[in-house]
């Protein structure tokens, strides 16, 4: 069987708790909040480690003394 597009992404995401609320992701649609989304980017990009990896693909430089 030929994988499609799809197989490969979850059907959901479980992030760590926030203030002892449990916060799972969905691609459902429904009841939208523009409140929580920096917290959510900021733990998925730590679960994938996608800032960390990007910045690996560069070298800085600069002498650590002079900056």
């Amino acid at each position: 069987m030929t994988p499609t597009s799809t197989d490969c992404i979850p059907e959901q995401f479980q992030f760590k708790r926030v203030k002892s609320r449990q916060v799972i992701v969905n691609f459902q649609g429904g009841t939208v909040t523009s409140d929580a989304g920096l917290i959510l980017v900021a733990d998925l990009d730590q679960k994938l480690k996608i800032t960390s990896r990007l910045a690996s693909c560069f070298q800085d430089y600069r002498q650590p003394n002079r900056i």
